[in-house]
């Protein structure tokens, strides 16, 4: 948990407090199979081809935009379901670095269809390239992403200004576990019970539940988050030249420490004795009781789940 609230405070920390706008990007269910054969290239290319749809689009209108992209590969029934959330500005910098504001929102429609064509194309030369391992013949390969044609997804929501809460829920969902430990209801040698984030409750055989869990593990040195635009690196002199635009989020900060997150949680700092007002040196820490003995009511009650569910 200290680990995401430092990587989420380094993101307020550099990102501007401009007007934004969440795009989401997905594969169709007829093309997983193909990404699950080249995960590679197909996931490298969702983020690049829907960068460039973007910036090219706002390169028609005249400004350079900034965007960050964050993968995520799974839905709630841990299924592989690989899309990109992609907090775009809400307009961006002209040639001459001044800001010019968007005032309309992005063209769903007409951004759909030209990440649409480009995907498939690039789907296409990669399954004729034979990258794509598959028991699927090539001519079969082709013909699903033929019957993909209708089926994507270009999901673009209102425009937001310093939206910190979007970028919490994305951000936190980069950083932590496919699955929290706290949903498991109960396992043994056959079949594991859990229940999803709006309260159902499955049972997955065990080999199952393990093979949906591993396939979303990021192959090595596989980007989560990923930045274009005035955002990248090779566009940092932009960035700072023009940085008298907007402020970040929220002002650099460094990493937080055991004793700052206490006294946020507390309402007070721990390491002051309340009595003689002395300095307190820190010598270890306890935890109370893990989850693992908690009752399936208290879980229920944490998860914010009302009804009983039949198990």
């Amino acid at each position: 948990m200290a680990a995401t609230e430092n990587w989420i405070r380094k993101q307020f920390g550099f990102l501007w407090n401009c007007p934004y706008q969440h795009v989401v990007v997905s594969l169709p269910q007829e093309l997983r199979g193909i990404a699950k054969g080249a995960r590679h290239e197909v996931l490298n290319a969702m983020t690049r081809i829907a960068a460039d749809v973007l910036m090219a689009w706002a390169l028609e209108r005249g400004y350079r935009l900034g965007l960050v992209s964050f993968f995520h590969s799974f839905g709630e029934n841990l299924q592989f379901h690989p899309h990109y959330h992609l907090l775009v500005s809400s307009g961006g910098l002209t040639e001459g670095l001044k800001w010019k504001t968007e005032k309309s929102p992005f063209p769903a429609a007409v951004l759909m269809e030209r990440y649409r064509a480009r995907m498939m194309s690039f789907m296409r030369e990669l399954v004729r390239s034979g990258t794509v391992k598959s028991t699927v013949p090539t001519e079969g390969l082709l013909k699903q992403i033929g019957m993909a044609y209708k089926h994507w997804q270009f999901f673009v929501d209102k425009m937001t200004f310093g939206e910190t809460n979007l970028l919490l829920y994305i951000t936190r969902y980069v950083k932590r576990m496919i699955m929290s430990e706290k949903r498991i209801i109960s396992w043994n040698s056959k079949d594991v019970t859990f229940m999803t984030k709006s309260g159902k409750v499955l049972v997955y055989t065990l080999t199952r539940f393990i093979h949906c869990i591993t396939q979303h593990i990021p192959d090595k040195h596989f980007r989560l988050v990923r930045y274009y635009g005035f955002y990248a690196n090779a566009s940092r002199k932009v960035y700072l030249a023009a940085s008298h635009w907007w402020t970040t989020i929220q002002k650099p900060v460094t990493k937080s420490t055991w004793q700052e997150r206490q006294w946020r949680r507390l309402g007070y700092d721990p390491m002051v004795c309340h009595r003689c007002k002395m300095n307190l040196v820190l010598v270890t820490v306890c935890y109370g009781k893990k989850w693992i003995y908690w009752t399936w009511s208290q879980l229920l009650q944490i998860n914010g789940v009302a009804q009983q569910l039949e198990l």
